[in-house]
């Protein structure tokens, strides 16, 4: 074990490429109404229509 860690910090980064992290798993019967939240990071948009405010 100690041998594969040293071998996995040995390794070289690759931010296209990143490693995928175990999550715990959650049963849907244990969520309720505002338990789970969403973020989203837009980083580029192009063509978006903007609301003009009514006058």
């Amino acid at each position: 074990v100690l041998g594969w860690n040293l071998f996995k910090l040995a390794e070289p980064k690759r931010p296209l490429k990143p490693r995928r992290k175990e999550r715990k798993k959650v049963t849907a019967q244990n969520l309720s109404d505002g338990d789970i939240k969403l973020l989203v990071n837009i980083i580029r948009g192009y063509d978006i229509p903007v609301r003009r405010p009514y006058t």
